[in-house]
């Protein structure tokens, strides 16, 4: 038990500055992604970003381990709110219920412990968290319009 409690401080005292850049955000999502890889055996794992009051992806990163395969076909952001389709892959989201906002967690179909879903679901909480600081300052510093995601590109 105090070997598990020293792995999860260690992964959240890594960060030790909010992301100020859109490269500071995708270094933090690969290294919570990195994190997931390290506790569970997987091949591959991804993240989505998806603004639940118009169901688009604001942001997504996916990372596998060297060497494997990505499996990864298109999940649909309908299909991750409405949790069908997704026999085949674990599912697991951010729970804060008073944001428009989810991130979703989705790696292939295992067994998962109830500490590792506590876990996962407290990273993904975390990312929430650190998407909603990074997105309001980056939008207030550049001045972007609602119809641009975090990435500059224009919907």
């Amino acid at each position: 038990m105090n070997v598990q409690i020293q792995e999860i401080r260690s992964i959240f005292n890594g960060l030790k500055k909010y992301p100020e850049s859109k490269n500071d955000f995708k270094n933090i999502l690969k290294y919570f992604a990195e994190k997931v890889l390290s506790i569970i055996a997987v091949d591959w794992v991804l993240f989505k970003i998806i603004d639940i009051d118009n169901i688009k992806t604001l942001g997504e990163y996916n990372q596998r381990r060297e060497g494997a395969v990505s499996s990864i076909s298109k999940i649909g952001n309908n299909d991750l709110i409405n949790k069908t389709n997704l026999e085949s892959y674990n599912i697991l989201c951010s729970d804060q219920g008073d944001l428009n906002i989810k991130i979703y967690c989705v790696i292939p179909k295992v067994e998962l412990a109830k500490q590792t879903e506590i876990f996962i679901k407290a990273v993904l909480n975390q990312l929430e968290m650190l998407f909603i600081i990074f997105s309001s300052s980056y939008y207030k510093n550049n001045k972007i319009k609602d119809n641009y995601n975090i990435y500059g590109i224009k919907e």
